[in-house]
């Protein structure tokens, strides 16, 4: 039942770690997937209001911070948390 999710995982994790995926909607049906076989949460990029400046990220999961140069963590290809590993979806990385 769930072997053409699994296939459809392992090709995005492949090119995930290359630090980048086939398509964004490659990259959503993943992160679903993941939700849907494993029973975990998805996670979102939360934007720290309280200093618009400096361009930090907070995980909704672990609440560890991400600092950006730049650009939010979905331009900078963060589908993951770097901290937790959680899978993210939509969130406030586009403020």
């Amino acid at each position: 039942m769930y072997e053409g999710l699994v296939k459809r995982l392992k090709i995005a994790a492949e090119w995930a770690g290359k630090g980048f995926c086939i398509t964004p909607n490659l990259c959503l049906e993943a992160v679903n997937a993941i939700e849907e076989l494993t029973g975990r949460n998805v996670g979102k990029w939360l934007f720290w209001q309280d200093d618009p400046d400096a361009n930090v990220y907070e995980c909704s999961a672990c609440h560890e911070p991400l600092t950006l140069n730049e650009g939010t963590p979905r331009e900078n290809n963060f589908n993951f948390c770097p901290f937790c590993g959680l899978p993210m979806k939509e969130g406030d990385d586009d403020v």
